[in-house]
């Protein structure tokens, strides 16, 4: 009962510091372009390996970039790159020991649109980085002309599978959860701007209001006189027609 208890009482903490944790991994997947703008992996084939379209790689990387037109420089970018990576997973590594410890599906409980889609991301880890070192066995093996017996074959391509199959679900959950984000905001933005005209034409009513009241009084001064002079006009017909009538009334 007592640790039940207290893992309670730490969720709301933990939920609110693991942002600060996803920052690290953000920060990373930013740098080597793991998902695109919308928040979704970009890169099926191989996550954690991004996507140079929406890389967006720090000065250093940057300069290795630009000086990718030297070919003497090519070799040194291309080990910068790598050692950017293996910063990537070092640090990704932790984040993905950080929320396991917390727990998934605690953290998901409480967190906002980005965070969610980040953990998604990040509970998987272990699966995209078991498929790329398969991966990179496989090509490694087919370099060097060496072929894995019909049982290691399979089960190296069935675990490369495995981690891409894992990759193309999460990345239709990630356009499921935006489009419900996306359709939330649009409903909220909706209602804000349907309240706003309300206000607004409140408020031009109440000026309109105040700026008429004094003739809109007088008009109806007007038409009240108008029809009680009318009023008396047919009580005091010529003839005594009126008096008589009241006359009768009274017997």
């Amino acid at each position: 009962g007592g640790g039940s208890a207290g893992k309670a009482a730490h969720v709301p903490a933990g939920a609110a510091g693991v942002t600060l944790v996803l920052n690290l991994w953000r920060a990373e997947q930013e740098k080597i372009g793991v998902v695109g703008s919308d928040g979704v992996i970009a890169n099926p084939t191989r996550p954690l390996a991004g996507s140079a379209h929406f890389a967006k790689p720090t000065e250093e990387g940057l300069v290795g970039t630009y000086t990718m037109l030297s070919k003497g420089r090519a070799a040194a970018a291309a080990v910068a790159a790598q050692a950017a990576q293996r910063g990537a997973d070092g640090i990704m590594s932790r984040v993905f020991a950080v929320c396991s410890l917390l727990g998934f599906d605690n953290l998901r409980q409480y967190a906002p649109h980005a965070d969610a889609l980040t953990l998604g991301i990040v509970e998987r880890y272990v699966d995209f980085k078991e498929g790329e070192v398969w991966a990179d066995t496989k090509a490694m093996f087919a370099a060097e002309g060496l072929v894995p017996t019909g049982p290691d074959r399979q089960a190296i391509d069935e675990a490369i599978a495995t981690a891409q199959a894992t990759a193309v679900e999460l990345a239709e959950a990630q356009r499921a959860m935006v489009a419900a984000a996306t359709e939330v905001a649009a409903a909220a933005e909706a209602e804000y701007y349907k309240e706003m005209r309300r206000q607004k034409a409140a408020e031009a009513d109440a000026r309109l209001y105040k700026k008429d009241r004094s003739s809109l009084t007088m008009k109806e001064r007007l038409e009240a006189k108008l029809k009680k002079e009318e009023m008396l006009a047919r009580s005091f017909k010529p003839g005594g027609s009126s008096s008589g009538s009241m006359q009768e009334e009274e017997e």
